[in-house]
């Protein structure tokens, strides 16, 4: 069976460098989903975004492989907007 057509599409530069509230994206090493280089090119397209990486096989990093480090800057990130330090692995 053949996917319908999208209702929309769009098209253009996904990202904005001047945000309001900076982004944290978390990534795994080896996700064979959403590599780690798109993860990186994703914080890379938002002004003020931090990836933590979490040395893990799978996709969805607490899915696949919970880690205590990770969930401690995810709380951090959501209870007071701390943002880790750069390279954060």
């Amino acid at each position: 069976m053949e996917d319908p057509p999208a209702k929309w599409n769009r098209s253009g530069y996904f990202g904005a460098q001047n945000i309001a509230h900076p982004l944290l994206v978390l990534s795994s090493t080896a996700d064979p989903v959403t590599p780690l280089e798109h993860a990186r090119a994703v914080a890379a397209r938002y002004g003020r975004a931090k990836l933590v990486v979490q040395k893990s096989v799978g996709h969805s990093t607490f899915a696949s492989a919970p880690s205590l480090c990770a969930v401690k800057h995810l709380r951090a990130y959501y209870a007071n907007g701390t943002m880790p330090e750069d390279g954060v692995v």
